[in-house]
């Protein structure tokens, strides 16, 4: 066995077989299919065509983004690197047959980009980084992007000092319910617009040593996330934040938020960004300003609890 490999396993059903079944992406390949033309910065098509062998139950294949199965079952599935690799941008995107993966062997020390990395891979329930090297990453944005099968995710080893940019890191991971992020350093992040958007099972996120200081936008960052009943955003510093438009649309069951330290000096947007809080009861905004062409009725439609209550400190 190589010791810089990824093993995975594919999943055929009746209505695979036959067709072309995505097994490996890269960034030329998703903008061609996508027909993007004005699109740069994430080149790493001639890497993985030269670093990459591909094999299926043990049988080494031609390269190719994608593969004809004739019968339905369970495929191994093993991509052998012979370098390594400095971008992992979309290596994985579209591989919905995709259902165990083992990171164990892949060595990640001179990758510095994985946007997209796992891009819908809709059908893995689990992902272990643990041994990831993420020293030199620095865009993590669309990493678990519509990763809706997946429950369990471990990033405790997790290193983001160098990480700039989180957006849609999570977006729509709908089955996930807990995940603990507080050993990331997030102090050159200038991006967290939909980290969190539909993680509608999410009970309990760590975010206690978030270091905000630099973020310029959290537009839509907990949208959807339903199940969500307390998150505490005490140490988030937001003197930069310029948009905050609909950051808790739809967290429903979200009781209790304490936001006295948001600093709103620089946003210029911020509507809906309680929408639909029913059964928000006690909101501390003491240090909220808005513009004078705010429309207040816009922040809190939807906040029943709040308005019957009368449980919002000034603004």
């Amino acid at each position: 066995m190589s010791n810089n490999n990824i093993i995975g396993e594919i999943e055929i059903k009746k209505d695979d077989i036959d067709k072309e079944i995505r097994i490996i992406n890269s960034f030329e390949e998703y903008k061609r299919e996508n027909q993007f033309e004005n699109y740069y910065g994430h080149e790493n098509e001639k890497e993985i065509k030269e670093y990459c062998q591909i094999k299926i139950n043990n049988k080494l294949i031609p390269f190719t983004y994608f593969y004809k199965f004739n019968k339905e079952g369970k495929y191994k599935i093993e991509y052998i690197f012979n370098n390594q690799l400095t971008k992992t941008t979309l290596i994985l995107s579209g591989c919905k047959c995709l259902i165990n993966i083992n990171l164990s062997n892949f060595n990640t020390d001179n990758v510095n980009d994985m946007n997209s990395m796992f891009y819908e891979c809709e059908k893995l329930d689990n992902i272990d980084l643990s041994n990831f090297n993420t020293k030199n990453v620095t865009d993590m944005r669309y990493m678990f992007y519509g990763c809706k099968s997946l429950k369990n995710i471990n990033l405790s080893n997790f290193n983001t000092e160098k990480l700039n940019n989180m957006y849609a890191m999570f977006y729509e991971c709908e089955n996930l319910n807990n995940i603990d992020l507080s050993n990331f350093n997030t102090k050159n992040v200038t991006d967290m617009r939909y980290m969190f958007y539909g993680c509608k099972s999410l009970k309990n996120i760590n975010l206690s040593n978030f270091n905000t200081e630099n973020v310029n936008n959290m537009n839509c960052m907990f949208y959807g996330c339903e199940n969500l009943n307390i998150i505490d955003l005490s140490n988030f510093n937001t003197k930069n934040v310029t948009d905050v438009g609909y950051m808790f649309y739809g967290c429903t069951n979200l009781i209790n938020l304490n936001l006295p330290n948001f600093n709103t000096h620089k946003v210029t947007y911020m509507d809906y960004i309680f929408y639909d809080c029913n059964n928000l009861t006690n909101l501390n905004i003491s240090n909220f300003k808005t513009k004078k062409n705010t429309d207040i009725t816009s922040i809190f439609f939807g906040c029943n609890s709040l308005v019957k209550n009368k449980t919002i400190t000034n603004i």
